[in-house]
């Protein structure tokens, strides 16, 4: 079931690609297609999710749908032959196969929302401050202890959830190989 939404969404990742951010007349307009333009009159919170979504979508639609071709339908279409609900085979087949990807375009987007200053810079309202445009304001006073203690952290939990990852594939590998 999913496999066939997102396979007919696949076809509209230029659509989504396309990021239609401008200001014109004191507005900011934000949206994900032509049809589909949020009016803003203030720049903040809400133009900087909106802009982060609109610009990592098409990553994750493309590891979302990588998964699901991999997957294939064979197995979706067994656990309806076995007489599972559409929701049911969703969530006991569909949905933990496909939850590598997930997490692989969680972090995908994540990564790059972290990386994307630039973004942030010109939709970020006055006060909405993310950790780049925090550290950028803290690097043009010079560097303090305080960036310098942001950037260990950064590379600790960087460390960590490598290593987390790795325990998680070699757990997998190992009941796998049993």
């Amino acid at each position: 079931m999913l496999h066939f939404l997102i396979g007919k969404q696949v076809g509209c990742i230029h659509l989504l690609a396309k990021q239609c951010l401008s200001q014109h007349s004191g507005f900011a307009f934000v949206g994900t297609t032509d049809f589909l333009l949020v009016p803003i009159k203030q720049l903040g919170k809400a133009t900087l999710i909106m802009a982060h979504v609109t610009f990592s979508m098409p990553y994750v639609m493309v590891i979302i749908s990588a998964s699901l071709a991999e997957m294939g339908r064979e197995l979706e279409e067994a656990a309806q032959d076995l007489g599972a609900t559409p929701w049911g085979t969703l969530r006991h087949v569909t949905l933990p196969l496909i939850t590598p990807g997930i997490v692989a375009g969680f972090l995908m987007s994540f990564t790059l929302s972290l990386d994307d200053f630039i973004i942030s810079f010109f939709v970020a309202g006055p006060n909405s401050t993310t950790l780049p445009l925090y550290i950028y304001g803290l690097v043009k006073r010079g560097v303090s202890p305080e960036v310098n203690a942001l950037s260990t952290l950064l590379i600790v939990c960087t460390v960590l959830l490598v290593i987390v990852a790795e325990l998680f594939r070699r757990k997998d590998s190992k009941s796998i190989t049993l």
